[in-house]
């Protein structure tokens, strides 16, 4: 592989290593697999549960926002959980619908997947960040903006959490 083609590898696999690197420590946090009700996360989190359960509208306390979101968190959720969540008797559904959690209910394989698919992005934003900015301006500048944005401390934070606005930025 010639040069040109080996730096924008190096780029997007140093990106994703550390993504993976935050992955792994975040996981050992007490919130990885609980989203308390106050977050905006809450309403994704309970919309996408009631996708992989069957609700067509991913219903949620807060319509307001738009459902994409909450039917590509709820395929994750249908991928790993589904079973559980068609499973729980209503009123253990009515509690996770309130909490945000089920006791019993291992809910860890959807989170650490939403949680990938996130960071996953957040290198490939990497790699078009190198490969515009190379295009606009030198190399140089590319190689540094990426490795910039690569070890951002705020990105990172914002592309773990289950929030709609980081797909689309």
């Amino acid at each position: 592989m010639s040069r040109p083609g080996r730096l924008p590898l190096f780029l997007f696999l140093f990106a994703l290593a550390v993504r993976a690197v935050h992955l792994v420590q975040i996981h050992d946090c007490p919130y990885f697999d609980r989203i308390l009700p106050a977050f905006d996360q809450h309403n994704f989190h309970v919309g996408a549960a009631a996708f992989a359960r069957g609700d067509w509208m991913a219903s949620s306390s807060n319509e307001a926002y738009s459902p994409l979101y909450k039917y590509a968190l709820g395929g994750i959720w249908k991928l790993t959980l589904g079973a559980s969540f068609r499973e729980l008797p209503e009123e253990a559904w009515r509690a996770f619908v309130k909490d945000g959690f089920s006791p019993g209910l291992d809910e860890t394989p959807a989170f650490l997947l939403a949680r990938g698919v996130h960071l996953l992005l957040g290198a490939v934003l990497a790699l078009l960040l190198f490969l515009e900015t190379r295009r606009y301006f030198s190399e140089r500048v590319a190689v540094i903006s990426s490795l910039l944005y690569a070890l951002c401390g705020p990105m990172l934070f914002h592309e773990a959490l289950l929030s709609r606005e980081f797909p689309a930025t």
